[in-house]
């Protein structure tokens, strides 16, 4: 029984005004030796102004057949040479000694796509004694998909063996993108890279410049500040190092002094001025004369003006 249907196609008029029907049994072959057969079973043709004669005649062209199922996989073009991004449509047609079949086409195109570049212009900055801001650019390469997120690692070590990892999303905005990272210790030094996702996957990781850097903010105030009078012309400043340098090294202290007390006054050199002392020297020692009494100052005096 035919269970399967039939497909008829046709080809026609040829030069002699002759048509071909063309039908094909869906079904599986039956039994070797056996075959569908055809057969005309009413004829009702007629010629113009009854010049000539019509007939139909019916005829095996091949046997019948059962197929695998038609599967697999086709790289195209062998060598490649599409345009990354650009979508393409794709259909696939059956061909025996007859001819082809009517073609069937996929559902979607595609474009050929790879995964993302490394984003571009990733710099690194300090938010806060707790904090990093990283900013960066899209990749020059897209790998021919949109991107879709971007992924930000930081870690105290320049492996990344310990790291951490958040996304950026939220792209609407448009570039450059920012993430300030949070939660971070006062001082410890981290690492920080950046990489695009697209729908093929993530992408290199890019490093930011600079490569690392440690959350800080300014130095408290300076502790245990005393001024005393070293000679007719001359006082001594003394100082404590701040309880916090803000999570980074303190390079120098600057040591000021002025007629008045909110050191905004005319007043010219020597009466009024500045000085810069490097901060590695981390403890010496000044004496000055007070009412007879020598005086000790350390971790940090200044003879002024000096």
């Amino acid at each position: 029984a035919i269970t399967a249907g039939v497909l008829v196609d046709r080809d026609g008029p040829s030069d002699s005004n002759t048509f071909v029907w063309r039908i094909t049994f869906l079904d599986d072959a039956l039994p070797s030796g056996s075959d569908f057969d055809i057969s005309l079973g009413t004829a009702s043709l007629t010629t113009a102004n009854d010049v000539g004669s019509a007939s139909v005649s019916a005829r095996l062209l091949t046997r019948g057949e059962s197929y695998e199922a038609c599967h697999g996989t086709l790289t195209v073009p062998s060598l490649g040479g599409l345009v990354k991004g650009l979508t393409y449509h794709a259909r696939v047609l059956a061909v025996n000694s007859e001819g082809y079949s009517l073609p069937a086409i996929v559902s979607e195109p595609q474009a050929p796509m790879v995964i993302p570049g490394p984003p571009t212009s990733v710099s690194l900055d300090v938010a806060s004694d707790t904090e990093l801001i990283v900013m960066f650019a899209p990749p020059s390469d897209n790998g021919g998909a949109g991107i879709i997120q971007y992924m930000v690692q930081w870690s105290t070590s320049s492996d990344f063996s310990n790291a951490e990892t958040s996304s950026v999303e939220y792209l609407s905005g448009g570039a450059p993108f920012y993430k300030t990272i949070e939660g971070l210790s006062p001082g410890t030094n981290y690492y920080v890279r950046v990489s695009a996702v697209n729908e093929m996957g993530q992408g290199q990781w890019q490093s930011s410049t600079p490569p690392s850097l440690n959350p800080h903010r300014t130095p408290d105030p300076p502790r245990s500040i005393v001024l005393a009078s070293t000679s007719e012309t001359m006082v001594t400043v003394g100082w404590s190092p701040p309880m916090s340098d803000g999570g980074d090294s303190i390079t120098k202290y600057r040591v000021e002094w002025d007629e008045r007390e909110d050191f905004i006054s005319y007043a010219m050199p020597p009466n009024k001025g500045y000085r810069d002392i490097d901060a590695s020297n981390e403890s010496f020692t000044s004496y000055c004369s007070t009412n007879e009494r020598r005086t000790t100052f350390v971790s940090g005096p200044s003879t002024v003006p000096g």
